[in-house]
């Protein structure tokens, strides 16, 4: 048990024992010492110069330019916004500021006054964390406010959160040389826009329709409900969508992105990217570098870029574009659409009545199970019907046609091609230079490599 000691109007002096005590100065400059003790200390409304003592303490300077120290153990510090101006030491221990924004519109700038001193402002009065400080937590309330984070590298260890809660909210720590301090920032209800710094940071939208860019480094990403907009920026990025329509760019780095629910379009843009659409109907473009696109339910459309890509459909029918570079594409489930385009690509269409053109390039087009129709184009090509009855087009370089099992088409058009009926009644089309050869069996490691996509 503790006491409650209140003071008055005057300048009181108000010492706490070793109970969780509730001390309040009241009005005029007062000197209150917590003691011992889980206090609970209140200023009141001028100068005052408080203390937590030993124990964790919770203390609200109120109105009045304060001077608060809390002393050992781990404290607490709030500080509501259009107050008064205070300056906090924590000495030792976790040391907590918590800033309580009104439910006016706020704006508040978070800047470093001297080295290793975080000081955040209203443009009327500010708070003053000294370095002994580790966490500060800004909760800006209702209303549109706004919160900038200028650089603040001189603070060492510190993690800032922002919660930007209710209302649409901006939240700018663009180009910020945050040093050490690590910020994460949740954007709550409402459309908000959310930038980071040039550090590590962590980025939630929450509900709303969010509009977040990462800037430098390497980011958290987490767009939460609603239709939202995610920017990557420099450095190796994760970005998740979350529910409904999202459009997320990883900008440059070897990124992560995942639409998850909605129907999503997400780009990789520079580096070496992993993509990936889960639940929707979702247009993945991995853009530059060497990617890897996973589709996987809905209907979805995967382009590959330059480089040399993998691009898996998943379930339903998909459209895969290998693009340029040499590319592997499994159509997996459905009715698939896939363009190997340029490069030496290997393609296996997985379940379904696929449709399969190789493009350019010296590739290897499997249709698996289903009646697939597979197109070699340029390029010396293997073509492998596989399962079902299968249209197999050699194209204008020196093919190999295997039809595999089932009732096959097979026509080389003109060029010096090996043909391969295997099982089933098999037909061949008009302009062939040979004809099939029952006995050519295709070589493992072409089964065996259609086999792995």
């Amino acid at each position: 048990m503790g006491d409650t000691l209140i003071g008055n109007a005057g300048n009181d002096t108000i010492r706490g024992a070793l109970g969780s005590d509730v001390l309040n100065g009241g009005g005029g400059n007062d000197l209150i010492q917590a003691g011992g003790g889980n206090d609970l200390v209140f200023g009141g409304g001028s100068r005052d110069t408080l203390s937590g003592g030993a124990g964790d303490d919770t203390i609200n300077g109120q109105g009045g330019v304060d001077t608060i120290d809390g002393d050992g153990d781990d404290d607490t510090l709030i500080w509501q916004v259009g107050a008064s101006s205070d300056n906090f030491s924590g000495t030792e221990g976790f040391d907590e500021l918590i800033v309580q924004g009104t439910s006016a519109n706020n704006k508040l700038t978070v800047s470093e006054s001297l080295a290793g001193n975080i000081q955040i402002s209203d443009n009327t009065y500010q708070i003053t964390a000294t370095s002994s400080v580790t966490r500060i937590t800004i909760d800006a309330a209702s209303g549109n406010d706004r919160v900038t984070i200028e650089d603040v590298r001189g603070a060492n260890g510190v993690l800032m959160v922002v919660n930007g809660q209710n209302g649409g909210d901006t939240i700018d720590a663009s180009g910020a040389d945050l040093g050490d301090v690590r910020l994460l920032v949740n954007g709550g209800d409402g459309n908000d826009t959310i930038i980071g710094s040039d550090n590590d940071d962590l980025l939630r939208g929450d509900a709303g329709n969010d509009n977040i860019d990462g800037g430098a480094g390497d980011d958290t990403i987490v767009g939460g409900a609603n239709h939202d907009s995610l920017a990557g920026g420099d450095g190796n990025d994760e970005i998740t969508g979350g529910t409904e329509n999202d459009t997320i760019v990883g900008g440059d780095g070897n990124d992560l992105l995942d639409g998850e629910d909605g129907h999503d379009r997400l780009t990789g843009e520079l580096g070496d990217d992993t993509l990936l659409g889960s639940a929707g109907n979702d247009v993945l473009n991995g853009s530059a570098g060497d990617d890897l696109l996973e589709g996987s339910d809905g209907r979805d459309t995967l382009l590959g870029g330059t480089g040399d890509d993998m691009l898996d459909g998943g379930v339903d029918d998909d459209s895969l574009n290998g693009q340029n570079g040499d590319d592997v594409l499994a159509g997996r489930h459905g009715n698939d659409t896939i363009n190997g385009d340029s490069g030496d690509d290997v393609v296996n269409g997985g379940d379904g009545h696929d449709t399969i053109n190789g493009g350019s390039g010296d590739d290897i087009l499997g249709g698996h199970d289903g009646n697939d129709r597979i197109n070699a184009g340029g390029g010396n090509d293997t073509l492998v019907g596989g399962d079902g009855h299968d249209t197999l087009l050699g194209g204008a370089g020196s093919d190999v046609a295997a039809g595999g099992d089932g009732d096959d088409f097979i026509n080389g058009n003109g060029s010096t091609d090996v043909i391969a009926g295997n099982e089933g009644t098999d037909s061949l089309g008009s302009n062939l230079t040979s004809e099939i050869d029952e006995a050519f069996q295709l070589s493992s490691s072409i089964l065996d490599l259609l086999d792995q996509v």
